[in-house]
């Protein structure tokens, strides 16, 4: 009898996406390992360590799988995608994750902000395949992993000050679970899409947003699609303050829809904690567009019909006020009163 197969996890890291897609590259052609092997020469174990994750390619070997499964040129593109991946982790706050149980332990038991100082992108996908292995329906589990790897593809390119713009989407969705409580699949995914309609809408679809909303929807669901469509920035008319468009648009756009507060909140925290890594005029500009939104955003938190428990509202309650601080003292030091901004939170 056949050794049972691995089951594969590309979300935990580009290396295991890289895995993932050569396997199902070679199961679409109906070859063995050993078929693949004869056909780009290479050994099969080999490439099974590759399927697995356990290795990385060489980009040599990467090119001549892509030749022979006919791939035409996705898997390049993911080896490059997966290279970066781990040549950021390498460098400075952003450590490759040490291999082994151990080290998965560990980054379940760290804050946020630490898994990221630390790990970066790596340690942040270890920590939600852990957390996503917790989901009870196996279809949630592997809806929320097709949902990060779309945010991946999309986002790709996209930095986020000092880091991949994954690692946003990644928090967002991460503080989510861990710190609200939710174990709903599709509030995972609209976490981790929250940005796809407003900032890479055609690579969703053609027809702008309404075309990107429909395409979500096709691929996960009205629900979730509802959801990101809720937390997108509108249009702005020409000629008006465009931050108080915005907090128009918050404001209204969550009264009426109760689970995209929890996704706005944790986006609106993580943004919080990020313009400590912001600096100049920018970091004050960011300060006054979000402080007025404060008090919106606990009033919503607060309403009965938001659907978390309430230790979870009493601490997005309490983040939101440790968000005005700093808010407060980065507006007062660009105005030449310098004050030290509280520590992050998770």
């Amino acid at each position: 009898m056949g050794r049972e197969r691995r089951v594969l996890t590309p979300e935990r890291s580009g290396v295991h996406r890289w895995g993932s897609e050569l396997r199902a590259r070679r199961d679409g052609r109906g070859y063995s390992l050993a078929k693949l092997g004869g056909l780009a020469r290479y050994d099969a174990s080999y490439l099974g360590r590759l399927e697995r994750g356990d290795q990385f390619a060489t980009l040599p070997v990467a090119q001549a799988c892509d030749r022979v499964l006919g791939a035409g040129g996705e898997l390049v593109r993911l080896w490059h995608e997966a290279d970066r991946e781990r040549r950021c982790a390498d460098r400075p706050g952003g450590a490759g994750l040490p291999a082994g149980d151990g080290a998965l332990e560990l980054v379940t038991a760290m804050p946020l902000h630490v898994v990221t100082s630390m790990y970066g992108e790596q340690g942040l996908r270890a920590r939600f395949a852990a957390e996503i292995a917790r989901l009870p329906d196996p279809a949630g589990r592997e809806q929320a992993g097709r949902a990060l790897e779309l945010a991946g593809r999309l986002h790709a390119a996209d930095r986020r000050e000092r880091e991949p713009y994954v690692n946003h989407l990644l928090r967002v969705a991460l503080r989510i679970v861990i710190h609200y409580g939710v174990q709903d699949p599709e509030v995972v995914c609209a976490a981790l899409l929250h940005d796809a309609v407003e900032d890479h809408a055609d690579g969703l679809a053609v027809g702008g947003r309404a075309g990107a909303v429909a395409a979500l929807a096709a691929q996960f669901g009205p629900r979730v699609a509802g959801l990101v469509d809720a937390v997108t920035n509108p249009g702005y008319e020409p000629g008006a303050d465009r931050h108080q468009q915005y907090r128009d648009h918050v404001a209204v756009s969550l009264a009426a829809s109760p689970w995209a507060r929890v996704i706005k909140a944790s986006d609106f925290t993580d943004n919080g904690v990020g313009l400590i890594h912001t600096s100049g005029p920018r970091a004050a500009r960011l300060a006054r567009k979000y402080a007025p939104l404060v008090p919106v955003l606990s009033d919503l938190i607060a309403r009965p019909d938001t659907p978390l428990p309430a230790q979870a509202k009493a601490r997005i309650l309490g983040q939101l006020v440790t968000a005005q601080e700093r808010f407060a003292a980065i507006i007062r030091a660009a105005a030449g009163s310098p004050v030290a901004a509280p520590a992050p939170q998770g």
